[in-house]
């Protein structure tokens, strides 16, 4: 029997790339919770992946649009951290600190009238 074997790894590297395009295409669709859904999974199953820190760049940017300013501000966080050559590494602190400004000069006030 003749025939090509794939292996694993190719079929691995085929669905994390297809995942991946699978959560840019619904963000052009203006599907943002697939696109949400989408780039989450990609994080959790590719934590390693080369396209994970445009992933949780996405996924700071869902949830910041939600108001979920805590889950946005981790997911900037870890590129922050663990992604200091990604191409998308400046534009998530200044997305950290536009969520973690805010906080600080609601805080500031009330703290000195005390």
């Amino acid at each position: 029997m003749t025939g090509t074997t794939v292996s694993s790894r190719a079929v691995t590297e085929a669905i994390r790339y297809l995942l991946f395009e699978l959560a840019e295409s619904f963000e052009q669709q203006k599907k943002s919770d697939m696109a949400y859904l989408a780039c989450r999974n990609y994080v959790l199953r590719y934590p390693s992946g080369k396209r994970a820190d445009s992933a949780l760049f996405a996924l700071g940017n869902f949830l910041s649009e939600r108001g979920e300013r805590e889950k946005a501000k981790r997911a900037f966080m870890q590129i922050v951290l663990f992604y200091p050559y990604s191409n998308v590494y400046e534009e998530a602190k200044q997305r950290l600190d536009q969520i973690v400004r805010p906080a600080e000069s609601v805080e500031g006030p009330a703290e000195e009238s005390r």
